[in-house]
């Protein structure tokens, strides 16, 4: 049996690297040229526009090149294929050491002291503890519970939202 192609569809980024690793295994076909190609078995998508994915006859599976997801459900016109995202260990390392430096650093006032800086000033605003800031995450995945669980042992009081319940001890939703 013949293998079918990959589309890569990805808005907003080069996608030489990820034809690169695909192409190992199959022929790789760019989007707009695979655009209802019927020898398209699998696409790979970031943002794709709407419409695309059912313009493919003989599609199998979905793979979003990021964590989220959104993008693709965002297609009323999805078709009935899995869906696979990735969620590697260290893309949760990764996102959970940057949400904790931005809130630090908003926390902390790292702007401040880093304008500050750049005059050779120095006044050291007031600071509050981490309990008295409320912090909201967006999404209580894999992901926002990996920053949250961090954040909940700095003392923050959190606030998440998921489109599904998700209750996390520490985490008003």
């Amino acid at each position: 049996m013949e293998k079918g192609r990959i589309l890569l569809a990805l808005t907003g980024i080069h996608p030489g690297r990820w034809r690169e690793l695909l192409s190992a295994e199959r022929e790789v076909v760019l989007e707009p040229d695979g655009a209802s190609d019927p020898s398209i078995t699998y696409a790979v998508v970031w943002k794709q526009r709407p419409n695309l994915l059912s313009s493919l006859p003989n599609l199998r599976a979905v793979f979003s090149i990021g964590a989220g997801v959104d993008h693709i459900f965002a297609d009323p016109t999805l078709p009935d294929v899995p869906i696979v995202k990735v969620v590697a260990d260290n893309l949760t390392q990764y996102m959970t050491e940057y949400v904790v430096w931005r809130v630090l650093d908003h926390h902390r006032q790292g702007m401040l002291y880093r304008s500050q800086q750049q005059k050779k000033i120095w006044h050291e605003p007031p600071q509050r503890p981490a309990g008295d800031i409320s912090v909201g995450i967006m999404g209580l995945g894999t992901l926002g519970r990996a920053a949250a669980s961090v954040l909940l042992s700095l003392g923050f009081a959190l606030n998440g939202w998921s489109r599904s319940e998700r209750p996390m001890e520490g985490v008003s939703t």
